[in-house]
């Protein structure tokens, strides 16, 4: 009995380890940080979008689409990896017009889990870069 509540309280704290606070930012639950960062509002479009990531990912398999506030399209591609395996960035082409974007994002690990997911940001101006 009192190794069952062990193992229990163990593993209860590993999860609870592992798991972000409530506190914390949505880019950073599960080790990525993005820029722009979830929610930012910035003066002008982005000249790239930067994924930093807690695991080493391989040297291509990353996908990084932004849409616009109607699902268009507005910039996509496969970026690769640095040469550290745990950055990716992705230029953007063209101006992003003043409005919010959705930047949905996949990437592939050392050890082929892929991970995904999206983050949003705000355009306030499209006066220069």
């Amino acid at each position: 009995m009192m190794n069952s509540i062990r193992v229990a309280a163990f593993f209860a704290a590993i999860a609870l380890a592992g798991a972000p606070s409530a506190g914390s930012p949505p880019e950073q639950r599960g080790g990525v940080v993005s820029i722009p960062r979830n929610g930012e509002i910035v003066e002008r479009g982005p000249a790239e979008i930067e994924m930093r990531f807690s695991t080493r990912l391989r040297l291509r398999g990353h996908q990084i689409r932004i849409f616009d506030e109607n699902r268009r399209v507005r910039a996509s591609g496969q970026p690769a990896a640095t040469k550290e395996f745990t950055l990716l960035h992705m230029p953007v082409f063209g101006y992003l017009q003043q409005g919010q974007y959705t930047v949905e994002w996949s990437a592939t690990t050392d050890a082929n889990d892929v991970l995904s997911g999206s983050f949003k940001f705000v355009v306030r101006s499209t006066v220069g870069r």
